[in-house]
């Protein structure tokens, strides 16, 4: 059986061919039917295969590659104690002990998450002009996680002997605030 689109690297180049060949291979323009099934079948393995790989790349250079401003970003940090770095679509979240390497994250270009509680980085490309209201576990879901570096060390709570008492935290806590009454209201007392 011929092979129509192994040679094609990117999306376009796949289009163009498969309309040449439906010019040429159509049953309306006396074309033969299985042979315009066997482009048919041949251009969607084609599609997928630039889909999975990348355009204008082979399924052995698409693993190999990597943006050298990633490369940079992540070797910035890559020595760090005691943080998980994860790769999550294109940017890159650090999380665990992050809290003592702060000033060195900040000058490595990455920014704190504050709702996920977490550093992040990313490419220029990657920009957004908001962000997302999702939980970081949600955003690795929907993008896909691998882990790059690290496994935090993380302290599991103690148990208390019977009648102990916990110690207290060295923060303190917050005074409740107190609400004003809006114009027109009453404040009411109880």
């Amino acid at each position: 059986m011929k092979r129509y689109f192994d040679n094609l690297r990117t999306l376009s180049e796949v289009k163009a061919e498969y309309k040449r060949l439906v010019k040429i291979n159509h049953p309306d323009v006396g074309g033969d039917t299985a042979t315009m099934q066997a482009i048919n079948a041949q251009y969607a393995e084609a599609v997928k295969r630039i889909a999975r790989n990348g355009e204008g790349r082979d399924r052995e250079n698409a693993a190999k590659e990597v943006p050298l401003e990633f490369v940079a970003a992540l070797s910035k940090i890559v020595a760090l104690d005691g943080i998980e770095i994860d790769l999550v679509g294109a940017w890159l979240w650090v999380t665990g002990d992050t809290y003592k390497h702060r000033a060195a994250l900040k000058a490595a270009g990455y920014k704190w998450a504050c709702k996920k509680l977490a550093w992040y980085w990313r490419p220029e490309w990657a920009a957004v002009e908001r962000g997302s209201k999702k939980s970081l576990d949600e955003i690795k879901d929907k993008y896909g996680s691998s882990r790059l570096v690290g496994k935090a060390e993380h302290k599991a709570p103690q148990m208390l002997a019977e009648g102990e008492r916990p110690k207290p935290s060295k923060r303190k806590a917050a005074a409740p605030r107190k609400r004003r009454p809006v114009s027109g209201q009453v404040a009411m007392q109880f």
